[in-house]
């Protein structure tokens, strides 16, 4: 007999809540770890949640077995934002004090991202979360914009989590154009890193006015730059049709993921 993680039956329990209402598909949002403790913003959860789906908090995965069942537990999976991630996953060494990084939450995150990918579950990837994708397709990322470039727009902002910083140029034919319904659009940001070289089987989705790409996308994967998570959470729908098309799409998957189970 095959013995489950603990955490496995938190994730039944909300299986079993949407069970009552069929029609509302589990998304996961993986959680940050520090002091002994995973977390998440609410926000995420809040984006879900108006979007119609259920949320749960995903632990990290200490190993691939863990990540498969968390997986196999979800319709659709949220790669949440956080902390730097080492660059000796994209071949670089730390280049200054302004790279923090949390080891442990990285190994766990490339875990999950590997098992949703298996899964065929669709996938959101935010700030931290579009970089580790971007890593994990084999491109790299700039380890301090403020040091390696010369833009001019500050990508760390001060004001609150729902006010605009700067625009983005949205491509035309992107998903992502075709759920927000503009070429551009104001978005606030939170990072000091960024994409430097998009990675294998990528298409680009979004810039910001320098040049720095804010949104990119795969098969079965949608990743940003910003936190549309922030806006929604604060009552502006502009950004809802992207957790609106996660839900969709896992709700699409759901009936016969279920009987699966």
């Amino acid at each position: 007999m095959t013995t489950k993680s603990p955490f496995t039956a938190i994730i039944a329990a909300a299986i079993l809540t949407a069970c009552v209402q069929p029609s509302k598909p589990v998304i996961g949002i993986s959680a940050g770890y520090q002091d002994l403790k995973n977390t998440v913003r609410d926000e995420y959860a809040n984006a879900v949640t108006k979007a119609g789906g259920i949320p749960v908090i995903i632990p990290l995965a200490a190993d691939d077995k863990m990540a498969t069942e968390y997986m196999e537990a979800l319709d659709g999976f949220i790669l949440s934002g956080g902390e730097d991630i080492q660059p000796a996953y994209y071949g670089e060494e730390v280049l200054n004090a302004s790279v923090e990084c949390n080891a442990i939450r990285d190994s766990s995150d490339f875990r999950l991202l590997k098992a949703a990918l298996a899964e065929k579950i669709p996938i959101l990837a935010i700030c931290r979360g579009e970089q580790l994708a971007n890593i994990y397709f084999g491109g790299d990322l700039y380890q301090d914009l403020p040091s390696q470039t010369a833009g001019e727009i500050v990508h760390s902002q001060t004001a609150g989590r729902n006010v605009p910083q700067h625009s983005v140029s949205i491509r035309p034919g992107s998903r992502l154009h075709e759920l927000l319904g503009v070429d551009s659009v104001a978005v606030n940001s939170f990072h000091h890193q960024a994409v430097k070289v998009l990675g294998d089987g990528l298409e680009l989705s979004a810039t910001a006015p320098d040049g720095v790409i804010e949104g990119f996308e795969g098969p079965g994967i949608m990743c940003l730059q910003f936190h549309p998570e922030a806006f929604v959470s604060a009552g502006d729908d502009s950004f809802l049709p992207i957790f609106e098309n996660l839900v969709a799409k896992a709700k699409a998957e759901m009936k016969s993921r279920r009987a699966r189970r």
